[in-house]
């Protein structure tokens, strides 16, 4: 489970269904209202949003990929832009600033 940075969505992975729930949060009640579900990578293992809260990286840990999804940031709702083939069984995202 990750939250943007700024606190305005939560996302969980699902491993069985190979997917990625997204979640509005109530700034006053903290209060949870499911979005959607977004297909990804098979088995999503481990996730991450990156700093700016622009961008969620999956790993599909039979898939052997690695998907990167933009966060719409007024609905987020999450659009796929590009996959990427990486080693077995990755199971972790780290995003790192190289600046």
């Amino acid at each position: 489970i990750h939250i943007t940075p700024n606190g305005d969505y939560v996302y969980a992975s699902e491993r069985n269904s190979s997917s990625l729930s997204a979640f509005r949060v109530d700034p006053e009640t903290g209060k949870l209202t499911y979005i959607d579900s977004f297909e990804t990578d098979t088995q999503p293992r481990g996730f991450s949003i990156d700093p700016s809260g622009q961008f969620l990286i999956s790993a599909g840990q039979v898939s052997n990929t690695i998907s990167v999804y933009k966060i719409e940031q007024n609905t987020g709702r999450l659009t796929s832009r590009k996959t990427y083939p990486v080693g077995e069984n990755p199971n972790w995202v780290e995003i790192i600033n190289l600046n």
